[in-house]
């Protein structure tokens, strides 16, 4: 939901926001001084590869992925790469959230509940940015423990683990 996320921005505008999106800026002008978009080797191709991205997620404190309400499982594969790099989450409930089980508030995820405003995702950004004991490490370790043992494609976890361990 890129209208949420501008939103949340917004509220936050002491907090440097990086966005991977090839629409992202066709969609908004005059974005806030806090956001920058990347991915582009010129503003027509969206270039990133596998590795870069992966880089971006494990540079990250962590991973803002508002969800528009639908029941189509959407944002799947940004969750994952969070996940797998263990950087910790923060996502909102939706009809389609495909997985209930790994999807946990402050056990594997930080679950916004549904319907909420760009001020309860700042509040519950900034009490994360501002724990003194920080659980983030342990609550994205969670998420990962779950996703590792419920991936039941071997090649594909091989894979993933490749892309991640290489240097």
């Amino acid at each position: 939901d890129y209208n949420m996320l501008l939103n949340i921005a917004n509220e936050l505008p002491d907090i440097k926001i990086k966005i991977i999106s090839k629409t992202f800026s066709k969609i908004f002008k005059n974005l806030p001084k806090n956001i920058s978009i990347i991915g582009y080797k010129n503003i027509t191709k969206f270039r990133l590869s596998d590795l870069e991205i992966r880089e971006i997620i494990r540079k990250s404190i962590c991973v803002i992925l508002p969800i528009k309400n639908t029941l189509q499982p959407s944002g799947q594969s940004v969750a994952l790469q969070a996940i797998a790099c263990k950087t910790p989450l923060f996502i909102n409930y939706f009809d389609g959230l495909w997985d209930k089980e790994l999807f946990k508030n402050n056990k594997t995820c930080y679950l916004i509940k549904e319907n909420s405003t760009a001020k309860t995702w700042a509040k519950q950004i900034k009490l994360f940015l501002d724990e003194k004991v920080n659980r983030s490490h342990i609550i994205a370790k969670n998420a990962y423990k779950i996703f590792v043992k419920k991936e039941p494609y071997n090649n594909y976890l091989e894979e993933w683990s490749a892309i991640l361990n290489e240097n």
